[in-house]
């Protein structure tokens, strides 16, 4: 609801922890403030990537590519899967997130890997 409501995550962060006011009563879960927000940004992920892979089939694009940021909190999971091709339709492509707080998004491609356009 937060997310097609066009909420941040701050306020769907809010509304699920509670506010400070009442104590944290009013919130719908009882969890830590990192819990929820992990969940926030992995399933914020889930439908943006869901949403771009829809988008890319729609288009007519062929070919998607596994990117994921490279730094000193990247999963070795998402590290070995950089760079990876696959053809759009491939049930055995790797869609993110593939773990929580997962950063990695698919991006259109040629069949060579070469980005569009």
């Amino acid at each position: 609801d937060g997310i097609n409501s066009g909420k941040t995550n701050q306020e769907i962060v809010q509304r699920i922890r509670g506010t400070k006011r009442l104590n944290y009563e009013d919130g719908i879960l009882n969890g830590t403030k990192t819990d929820i927000e992990r969940t926030v940004r992995t399933v914020r992920s889930h439908v943006a990537n869901q949403a771009y892979l829809n988008s890319f089939n729609q288009i007519g694009f062929e070919y998607v590519r596994f990117v994921s940021v490279l730094d000193g909190r990247t999963s070795k999971l998402c590290a070995s899967l950089d760079g990876s091709v696959w053809e759009i339709n491939d049930p055995a492509k790797r869609v993110p997130p593939l773990h929580p707080n997962c950063r990695s998004i698919l991006v259109p491609v040629e069949k060579d890997g070469q980005l569009v356009g």
